[in-house]
């Protein structure tokens, strides 16, 4: 699932994979794999209905907001530097998750979470 913003600035269509935009517009998508949903709650219901494993939330930032508190799991990326942006990942209460995996690469440091008590 991804806000309409960040949809459209993808280059291509991800061929196998239901993508489910975020919009309060109704309208259509070129890409085949698109579906405009209105919400999280319909996004949700979506999702389970393709009776998929793993659905990702890809942003932007109002997005990520909207369903921080639905995912069980979190893989982020750590830009090594300091630089200014406009859209940042919410503030989220790091002790109820679990770092499970930190694995280093040249520019950034990528970290997976596992929400404490996902899956019990």
């Amino acid at each position: 699932m991804l806000g309409r913003k960040t949809f459209e600035s993808m280059r291509d269509d991800l061929p196998g994979s239901a993508q489910f935009v975020v919009s309060r517009s109704e309208r259509s998508f070129e890409a085949e794999t698109a579906v405009r949903v209105g919400g999280v709650e319909e996004t949700i219901e979506r999702a389970e209905e393709c009776d998929a494993d793993t659905v990702y939330v890809l942003g932007g930032g109002a997005i990520y907001a909207l369903f921080q508190p639905h995912v069980d799991r979190m893989a982020l990326s750590r830009v090594h530097g300091e630089y200014d942006g406009d859209s940042y990942y919410p503030d989220w209460d790091e002790q109820e998750w679990e770092l499970v995996e930190e694995t280093p690469f040249e520019r950034f440091t990528l970290r997976e979470w596992i929400r404490r008590g996902a899956g019990e």
